[in-house]
């Protein structure tokens, strides 16, 4: 990732307060409120300092809030069975703590961010559906 060292450590130190948060946080809905400060700060940073590698984090880890949320809003409204997995949330902070590192030592980044996908995606109905057939996996 090309950005300054400055910019770097505020973008790793705010992911670590999101884990940090989601893993104490006790509801669901507490634990997307911290998720999404992890998209949220990555588009603060490149509005200042662009960098592709962080567009690319962004979109991921947004598009997988948003089929998250979107799962959420639906069982809300009582139009939907649940299609949560019982790990999707220990496993995204899991999957931060990953990217922290990786960032931190300068590795790619990708396979982590597949992970991110395939977690939010496993949220939506047929992401759900494939999750119980064994086709994803986290």
């Amino acid at each position: 990732m090309n950005l300054s060292s400055e910019m770097k450590t505020v973008f790793v130190n705010e992911l670590k307060l999101v884990v940090e948060n989601m893993r104490k946080s006790k509801t669901i809905p507490e634990k997307m409120y911290y998720f999404s400060a992890s998209f949220g700060m990555a588009q603060r940073i490149f509005n200042i300092e662009y960098d592709p590698e962080l567009n690319f984090i962004h979109n991921v880890i947004h598009a997988s809030y948003g089929f998250i949320n979107n799962t959420l809003q639906t069982i809300s409204k009582g139009q939907s069975i649940p299609t949560l997995p019982p790990e999707l949330f220990p496993r995204i902070e899991e999957s931060i703590d990953e990217l922290i590192a990786l960032i931190e030592a300068d590795q790619p980044i990708y396979q982590t961010l597949q992970k991110i996908s395939n977690l939010g995606f496993s949220a939506s109905g047929n992401g759900y559906y494939l999750y119980q057939k064994g086709m994803i996996e986290f």
